[in-house]
């Protein structure tokens, strides 16, 4: 079993919702649709739709996309992670716990 993609390190782009290694770019996670966000309640304003869903908005168009990205971005050291503990057999707590935090922490 050999990984066949990118094998340099990858690292998060300046906006955070790109992976990118050091010849480009290895992911880029698009917010989610919005459309449904759009549809407005009867004698709703244009701005008064906007405010209502801007939280979920910011979850769709930031959060989600930056979750995304960094959890792909820690993806090699995974699977490295994953052949280390299936090659020595053996279960590295400190070492996992610590690449769970990097690849979920924003």
């Amino acid at each position: 079993m050999e990984f066949k993609g990118t094998k340099e390190s990858w690292f998060l782009s300046d906006d955070k919702k790109s992976v990118k290694s050091k010849h480009g770019t290895v992911a880029t996670c698009w917010s989610e649709s919005n459309e449904d966000l759009d549809e407005r309640l009867d004698g709703e304003s244009w701005l008064s739709m906007r405010e209502r869903t801007r939280d979920e908005r910011l979850i769709r168009n930031e959060i989600k996309p930056k979750a995304n990205a960094l959890l792909i971005s820690k993806s090699p050291e995974m699977l490295e992670m994953l052949e280390k503990i299936y090659k020595e057999g053996k279960f590295i707590k400190s070492e996992i716990e610590q690449l769970i935090k990097q690849a979920t922490e924003l």
